[in-house]
């Protein structure tokens, strides 16, 4: 990845430019629709900052891959996921192990699973949205 006065970009393999700034998805935000719709360049924020994921296109943030790559380096990213994706439970993890936070954007029926609270157990403060029969004791 290069740097300019504007951040960093990356040129992918058919030559063309993508901008990724460094600062909190700025790039993804005042993109027009056809940036925020390309793959390549929600891919490329998301993996700067997974929070530029609430700037992707719906169909986006409906993609999995996208969704990992965000959620992986930002678990709270998972609030800005499509529903399904919500209720994926290796999305759950991946954003859980992140930021246990995220846990409660995870789908209810996924606050209960013994994987998802073992991986957010380092956020305490969230272990009262888990089912209590899974609470630590």
């Amino acid at each position: 990845m290069a740097r300019n006065d504007t951040g960093a970009y990356y040129i992918d393999a058919e030559g063309e430019k993508h901008l990724v700034r460094l600062e909190g998805g700025v790039v993804l935000r005042d993109a027009g629709g056809a940036q925020r719709d390309n793959k390549v360049s929600v891919m490329a924020g998301v993996r700067v900052d997974g929070m530029a994921l609430r700037y992707a296109g719906t169909h986006l943030q409906a993609d999995r891959e996208v969704v990992l790559a965000a959620v992986t380096q930002s678990g709270w990213a998972l609030a800005f996921a499509a529903r399904e994706l919500r209720s994926d439970r290796e999305v759950a993890l991946a954003a859980v192990k992140q930021n246990g936070l995220a846990l409660q954007h995870v789908e209810k029926a996924l606050q209960s699973d013994p994987l998802v609270v073992q991986a957010a157990r380092h956020a305490p403060r969230e272990m009262r949205t888990v089912s209590a029969n899974l609470r630590p004791r």
